[in-house]
């Protein structure tokens, strides 16, 4: 039987390895081809699908999305698609409605970032943004259904966008027989903390180094960060100034593939970003066996008290508290852990295929 067509719009699904590894299992099921809006040179083919993307010569934003949409249009007439894929908003969204609308095919808009949401100290999120955010209404209104990762991502969208159509909650598992949970035994000193999230004012370093300092009064404990550095420094001289720089590990950038043996070796997984839309390394620590302790945002905010212990961001003090109290409760490792690993399973991979695969099938029909 021919595999039905399916349209993937927006290259930041492939960059991301968790998208590109459902889009690696729905390619069983579907012929897929990837739209880039930017360039994606022959290092990022893969063999489960097709990938297609505009010439690195165009740097200019406004020629950029114009080549994107020439690029798709001349590959539907060749290759007419039974679905649309785009991953999120803007402009991959923009462009997929208007496709669907020229081509009368039906279009599935995966919510992935800050759509609906703002953090003003930071400048972060598109809310913050009127003109953005009237394309991101127009976009959802007129997709043929809308996704978002969490609750706490749908729960934005509901409230600042003013958004009544049915909104499907998937999650992105992960692959079990990659992330597996080690034997832990109760937590004894010295802790090894574990931080997986590159270096920005949205991941909040400050408040993670700020608890790290006050969690290390109570307990030995040494904090392992891995992600690429925006900070240009700030972060590592933060250390130094809170006297912990000793205890502070910066790997720098880590390939994804090698940093399952980090969450191997970790006890608590601290994550205190001022948004998310899920948080990925969380649930990769999850499937570990790592605890996970945090801001109340993204899957956290979601499973805050049955899987994770979380703070409202910035809490720092109140983290810090939270974390020595969990380290001093065997009975509760356990039960967050058991949990955790509950969920995972529940809610892996392989499920949140099957979830797209399933919404597909009723979109089409």
């Amino acid at each position: 039987m021919k595999k039905k067509r399916l349209a993937v719009i927006g290259g930041g699904a492939h960059t991301i390895p968790s998208y590109r590894a459902m889009l690696k299992r729905i390619a069983h099921k579907y012929e897929v081809i990837l739209f880039s809006e930017f360039h994606l040179d022959r290092k990022s083919e893969v063999e489960e699908y097709s990938i297609r993307s505009v010439s690195e010569k165009k740097r200019n934003a406004r020629w950029r999305t114009v080549a994107f949409f020439i690029l798709i249009i001349k590959s539907f007439y060749s290759q007419r698609p039974d679905l649309i894929h785009s991953h999120s908003t803007y402009p991959s969204g923009v462009v997929a409605i208007i496709l669907g609308w020229l081509f009368r095919i039906p279009v599935v808009v995966c919510l992935d970032a800050a759509e609906a949401s703002a953090v003003p100290e930071i400048q972060f999120g598109d809310l913050l943004h009127k003109r953005r955010m009237q394309w991101n209404k127009w976009v959802m209104k007129n997709a043929a259904a809308v996704t978002a990762l969490t609750r706490f991502q749908c729960d934005d969208v509901r409230v600042n966008s003013d958004f009544s159509k049915p909104i499907q909650i998937i999650p992105r598992g992960v692959d079990l027989a990659r992330y597996m949970p080690t034997d832990k035994a109760p937590i004894a000193a010295p802790v090894r903390f574990l931080s997986v999230a590159y270096l920005h004012p949205v991941k909040d370093h400050d408040t993670l180094l700020r608890a790290f300092q006050m969690i290390s009064h109570h307990v030995e404990a040494s904090l392992t960060i891995v992600g690429q550095d925006y900070s240009n420094g700030r972060m590592q001289q933060l250390a130094k100034e809170l006297g912990i720089q000793e205890r502070v590990d910066f790997t720098g950038f880590v390939p994804h593939e090698n940093i399952a043996g980090y969450y191997k070796q970790a006890d608590i997984l601290l994550h205190t970003a001022l948004f998310e839309s899920q948080a990925m390394a969380v649930v990769e620590a999850m499937a570990c066996g790592v605890l996970v302790c945090g801001t109340r945002v993204g899957i956290m905010a979601d499973l805050s008290g049955e899987c994770c212990v979380t703070v409202t961001t910035k809490e720092y003090a109140t983290l810090a508290d939270e974390v020595v109290r969990l380290i001093n409760s065997p009975a509760e490792q356990i039960r967050l852990r058991a949990n955790a690993r509950n969920w995972v399973e529940t809610h892996s991979l392989s499920w949140t295929t099957q979830q797209y695969l399933n919404l597909y099938e009723q979109v089409i029909k």
